[in-house]
C-alpha cells in the first residue's frame, strides 16, 4: 500500500511535462536518428552509421545512430533504450506526448519499486520506506531524466537495477531452503543486470552493488562468528558460495568483457570543451578538480537550487591550487563519507551501507577514474545514486523522530520534523514543476540555461542557434560572439557566426563581412582541424570567388573527414564536371557587369582611367542566385 501515494506523487509532479516537445539531445537521439525512425536508405542519418539499412541497425550503432566502431562514435551503446524509442515511434510516430507518458510511467514505477525494496529487502518501516520513495519521486534533480526524453536511459537502468537487486536478494534469502531453487532468482538478477547495461553504461555497476551487498549482509549476520582463526574458512566453505558472490563476480567479468569486445577496446574521443577538468594540462589542477566534482554532485542532491541542462565549457572553474576553498569542501566530504562507512560497518547498519554503495558505485564509470568522459556534471546521471541519498535522508529523519528523553519531547520533535518535511516536499514539488516548464521547448530550455549559467559559452551558443532559426540574426551574432569570448577555441560558434554574418550582410558591408566570415571559418579550422562544416563553408566561399583550386582542396579535405558529406560530394562533382561557372550564371554575370560599367561610364568623364574589376563585395551584392545558394548550402 505504501507504493500507491508514491506513484501518485511521481505522476502528479511530472504531469506538466507531458506537453513538452523534443528538445536538446532528443533531436539527435530520436527525431534525427534513423535507428529510431527507420527513415532513409542505408547509410542515411549520421555519418558513419552502419549501412545495412535494416531494423536491427541499432544493435551495432551507438545511441546517436553512429556505427559503434566509427572513430567519431561516443561509444554509448544503449540498444534497449533505442528499442523503447522504436516502439514509441511505431505506436505514435514523432508525437512527443507518448514519449513523455512512457518516461513518467517508468519514473512512477521506479518510485514504487524503491518503496518495495526498502520495505521488503532492507526491512525498513512502512513510514521510512514511503518517505524514501516519496522524496525520490519529487526530487528536482530528476527533471532532466524524466522531462528530457533521452533521460529514459537512466530511468530504465535504475528500474532494472532494482529488479536485479530484488531478485538477487531473494536468491540469497532462499539459498538455505532446500525446497526453493535460488538459481532461478539468480538468473533473473543477472539477466536484469545485462538489460541495465543495455540501457546505459552505468548499468555495469548493478552486479558489483549486489556483490558488495552480499558482503555487507554476511558481515551483518547475527549468526556469523568471524574471528581471525575461523573467519576466512567460514566465509569460503559456506556463505560465499551459497550467497552467489562468485557467480556475481563471474557474471560481472563476463558483461564487462563483452562490453569491451563490442567496441574492440576503443575509447570515445572527447575534447577539452566537453570536459575541461579531464584535459587540464596541470596535473595538480586536474586531480583537485576531479576530486571536487563528486562534492559538487552531492551539493546538487542536497540543494537542487541551481540546475542546468548542460555543465560544459567551464561552468565549474578548475581548482587550480591547494589554497582554493573548495578543497576544504572536498576534504570534509570524503571525511564524512569515510566516517559514515566506518560507523555503519562497525555497528552493522545495513541500510546505511546500502545507501552509501548506491550513491558511490554507479558514479564510478563517469568519474574520469578509468577514462575521460564527455561531460563535467550531468544531472541525469544522479538519478540512480539519488536512491541512496533519499534513503539516507529518510533514515536520518526516522532517527531524529525516534530519539528523545521523554514521550512529550518525541512528540514535539515529530511535529517539527513533519513541518520540515512538508516544507521540503512543497519546495521540491514547486521546483520540479517549474523546472519541467523549462524543458517544454527549445526556447524555454535555452533561456533557462542563460539564466542559470550566463558564463557558460555553450548556453550562448545554443541560444544563438535558436535565434538564428527564428530569424533574429543580430541577436544570434551577439551571442555567438559572446560564446567565442567565453571560450576562444569554440570552433562550432566560429563556424556558425561566419554563416550568419553572410546571411544578414547588407549591400553596404559585404566586403567587410566577407573578410570576417572567412576569418571565422579559418579560425574554426585552426581550433578544430577536423571541423567538417567549416571546411565545406569555406570551400563554398572560395568557389563563389572563382578560386576553384582552393575550393577543390577544401572539399577534398572535407570528404577525407567525412566521406558521406552529401553537399560536399555534390559541389565537388560540379567543379569536376565544369571548369567554368554554369553558362546561364556566366551570361547573367556578364550582363550585370556590362550594366555596371555603363553606369560608371555615364558618371565619369570620357578621359577617366580604366574601370576597376568588380570586387568580392560586388558579386555577393549583385548575384542573387549565388546568395540564395549560400543560404541553402551553408552548414552549421
Amino acid at each position: 500500500m505504501c507504493g500507491i501515494p508514491v506513484v501518485l506523487a511521481a505522476a502528479g509532479v511530472y504531469f506538466n511535462s507531458l506537453d513538452g516537445q523534443f528538445v536538446h539531445d532528443d533531436l539527435s537521439a530520436i527525431t534525427g536518428n534513423h535507428d529510431v525512425t527507420g527513415s532513409g536508405s542505408a547509410g542515411s542519418g549520421r555519418a558513419g552509421s552502419a549501412g545495412s539499412g535494416t531494423a536491427w541497425d541499432f544493435l551495432h550503432n551507438d545511441f546517436w545512430g553512429t556505427a559503434l566502431l566509427d572513430p567519431k562514435s561516443h561509444k554509448s551503446y544503449r540498444p534497449l533504450t533505442i528499442l523503447t524509442f522504436k516502439w514509441n515511434f511505431m505506436a505514435s510516430g514523432l508525437n512527443p506526448w507518448s514519449y513523455h507518458v512512457v518516461n513518467v510511467t517508468l519514473h512512477a514505477t521506479v518510485s514504487a519499486l524503491l518503496a518495495w525494496t526498502c520495505h521488503r529487502c532492507l526491512r525498513l518501516s512502512t513510514a521510512t520506506s514511503t518517505l524514501t520513495a516519496f522524496l525520490f519521486a519529487i526530487h528536482p534533480i530528476h527533471t532532466e531524466a524524466v522531462s528530457g526524453i533521452v533521460g529514459r536511459a537512466d530511468i530504465l537502468t535504475t528500474l532494472l537495477f532494482l529488479v536485479s537487486f530484488i531478485s538477487h536478494n531473494r536468491a540469497a534469502s532462499v539459498a538455505s531452503l532446500p525446497s526453493v531453487d535460488w538459481r532461478r532468482w539468480k538468473v533473473v538478477s543477472v539477466v536484469s543486470a545485462l538489460l541495465a547495461l543495455a540501457a546505459k553504461e552505468n548499468g555495469i555497476a548493478v552486479l558489483p552493488i549486489a556483490i558488495t551487498w552480499d558482503i555487507i549482509r554476511l558481515h551483518c549476520s547475527r549468526n556469523a562468528k568471524l574471528t581471525r582463526a575461523n573467519g576466512i574458512r567460514w566465509m569460503l566453505r559456506g556463505p560465499i558460495w551459497k550467497s552467489g558472490i562468485v557467480a556475481s563476480i563471474a557474471a560481472t567479468v563476463a558483461l564487462l568483457s563483452a562490453r569491451i569486445l563490442l567496441q574492440r577496446g576503443q575509447l570515445p574521443l572527447f575534447s577539452e570543451q566537453d570536459n575541461p577538468a579531464a584535459f587540464a594540462s596541470n596535473r595538480k589542477s586536474r586531480i583537485l578538480t576531479l576530486l571536487y566534482l563528486p562534492v559538487f554532485n552531492m551539493g546538487l542532491l542536497v540543494a537542487p537550487v541551481l540546475l542546468s541542462y548542460d555543465w560544459q565549457n567551464g561552468s565549474i572553474p578548475l581548482v587550480e591550487d591547494f589554497s582554493d576553498v573548495r578543497n576544504a569542501a572536498s576534504l570534509l566530504f570524503y571525511a564524512v563519507m569515510a566516517g559514515a562507512w566506518l560507523h555503519a560497518w562497525t555497528t552493522r547498519k545495513r541500510s546505511i551501507l546500502f545507501s552509501l554503495i548506491v550513491m558511490v558505485m554507479p558514479m564510478l564509470p563517469a568519474s574520469n577514474l578509468f577514462y575521460p568522459v564527455g561531460f563535467v556534471v550531468a544531472e541525469r546521471l544522479l538519478y540512480l545514486p539519488s536512491l541512496g541519498f533519499c534513503l539516507v535522508v529518510a533514515l536520518g529523519m526516522e532517527r531524529l523522530a525516534g530519539s528523545g528523553c521523554s514521550s512529550s519531547i518525541r512528540r514535539m520533535k515529530k511535529r517539527i520534523i513533519s513541518v520540515l518535511l512538508l516544507l521540503l516536499a512543497a519546495s521540491f514539488t514547486i521546483k520540479t514543476w517549474t523546472r519541467n516548464a523549462d524543458w517544454a521547448n527549445r526556447k524555454t530550455l535555452f533561456e533557462s540555461g542563460l539564466r542559470s549559467l550566463p558564463n557558460n559559452a555553450k548556453m550562448h551558443y545554443n541560444y544563438a542557434n535558436l535565434q538564428k532559426d527564428e530569424g533574429r540574426l543580430d541577436v544570434a551574432i551577439d551571442h555567438y560572439r559572446q560564446a567565442i569570448k567565453l571560450w576562444p577555441n569554440y570552433a562550432s560558434a566560429m563556424n556558425n557566426l561566419g554563416t550568419v554574418l553572410l546571411t544578414r550582410a547588407s549591400d553596404d558591408d559585404h566586403n567587410s563581412v566577407l573578410v570576417e566570415a572567412k576569418k571565422c571559418f579559418y579560425d574554426a579550422i585552426g581550433s578544430h582541424p577536423h571541423h567538417v562544416h567549416a571546411h565545406y563553408n569555406l570551400a563554398v566561399l572560395h568557389w563563389q570567388a572563382k578560386e576553384t583550386q582552393r575550393s577543390l582542396d577544401l572539399l577534398n579535405r572535407c570528404l577525407l573527414l567525412n566521406p558521406t558529406h552529401r553537399e560536399a560530394l555534390q559541389l565537388l562533382h560540379r567543379l569536376q564536371q565544369q571548369e567554368e561557372p554554369h553558362q546561364e550564371e556566366e551570361e547573367e554575370e556578364e550582363e550585370e557587369e556590362q550594366e555596371e560599367q555603363q553606369q560608371q561610364q555615364q558618371q565619369q568623364p570620357e578621359d577617366s582611367g580604366k574601370v576597376d574589376a568588380p570586387s568580392a563585395s560586388y558579386w555577393l551584392r549583385s548575384n542573387r542566385i549565388r546568395q540564395q545558394r549560400w543560404n541553402e548550402t551553408a552548414r552549421n
